[in-house]
């Protein structure tokens, strides 16, 4: 037995004839075609694609088979729904972000290891001691954070992207 969703959509003929319609015509403008190029491509006439595009007509399984190939699409492609490509997109737009978070984090990680390392060898330098602030305050561990950041402006004031970072910290801080 499958499981079906406990939401229901429903869908009429009309609002199915629409829905249908205004994808093909939709992929027909995406794909440069004119709806007599369409309408020769597919073997129907102009008025036919007309009023299948319009909703007023509803393609058959042959016509939506020809009209998948020549437009490059999957037969449900015609069958979404307006804004179904737009939460598509987003969905993958932020599983895609997530990603980018998760490996921004390793990166910092693994940057601060590196200059871990450097100042436990050397006393390292002032941008040193910068890099290592600025990736604990990315990776949220804002006391390490400020230890660094203070020493590398002890080591050279000049570093004006410490001074801010360290100032957001404290002001965090105080908040």
């Amino acid at each position: 037995i499958m499981n079906c969703s406990p939401i229901l959509i429903s869908v009429t003929a009309e609002e199915l004839k629409k829905i249908v319609g205004v994808n093909i015509k939709k992929e027909r403008l995406r794909c440069n075609l004119t709806q007599p190029a369409l309408a020769e491509i597919i073997g129907m006439s102009i008025k036919q694609v007309a009023a299948i595009e319009t909703g007023h007509s509803y393609p058959e399984a042959a016509t939506l088979a020809k009209l998948s190939n020549a437009l490059s699409v999957p037969p449900s492609f015609f069958f979404r729904r307006p804004g179904d490509d737009e939460e598509e997109r987003e969905r993958v737009l932020n599983h895609f972000r997530n990603i980018q978070t998760k490996l921004e984090l390793i990166l910092d990680e693994e940057a601060a290891d590196y200059f871990s390392r450097v100042l436990r060898i050397d006393k390292g330098s002032a941008m040193d001691w910068a890099n290592l602030g600025m990736c604990r305050k990315r990776s949220g561990r804002n006391d390490e954070a400020r230890e660094c950041l203070s020493t590398a402006l002890s080591l050279d004031a000049s570093l004006d992207f410490a001074r801010r970072a360290l100032d957001e910290l404290n002001a965090a801080g105080q908040e």
